[in-house]
């Protein structure tokens, strides 16, 4: 169960990291390995860690609405998976609930790719503060 859990944050970790990739078998193979523990008998970060691999699973596989869903209640305190579930509602189309997400998460970070896709999602719902968010990016490039 430790090496399980070592491996789905590591996962996880490489999935953030610009430059670096986590296969959607890996991230499959991990997920499979957690459904085959007994949900009962998992403490909540573990739990947790399960729905934050399935999510980018799903998202890997091209299942966004399916990932956004997964997402959804184990995001908010978390800015990597809450990056994902903006990621899965662009990739469903859901730009509006992707730029609610993306807003939020622009307010505490100086990320750049937080405002690059902000800008995105505030593009494709028309707004016209759009090229706000893409000059902020601009300004924080030094942030990664």
């Amino acid at each position: 169960k430790t090496q399980l859990e070592t491996h789905s944050k590591s996962a996880i970790d490489r999935w953030w990291k610009v430059g670096e990739r986590c296969k959607s078998d890996t991230l499959a193979e991990l997920t499979a390995a957690w459904e085959l523990m007994k949900e009962s008998g998992l403490k909540t970060s573990e739990r947790t860690l399960w729905k934050a691999l399935d999510g980018l699973t799903h998202l890997a596989l091209g299942e966004p609405s399916k990932a956004a869903l997964i997402l959804a209640p184990i995001a908010p305190g978390e800015p990597r998976l809450r990056y994902a579930q903006a990621l899965a509602l662009i990739q469903a189309k859901d730009y509006k609930s992707a730029k609610q997400v993306l807003e939020t998460m622009a307010r505490g970070t100086t990320d750049l790719r937080v405002y690059v896709l902000l800008g995105f999602a505030r593009r494709m719902t028309k707004d016209a503060s759009s090229h706000d968010a893409f000059l902020n990016a601009l300004n924080n490039e030094d942030a990664l």
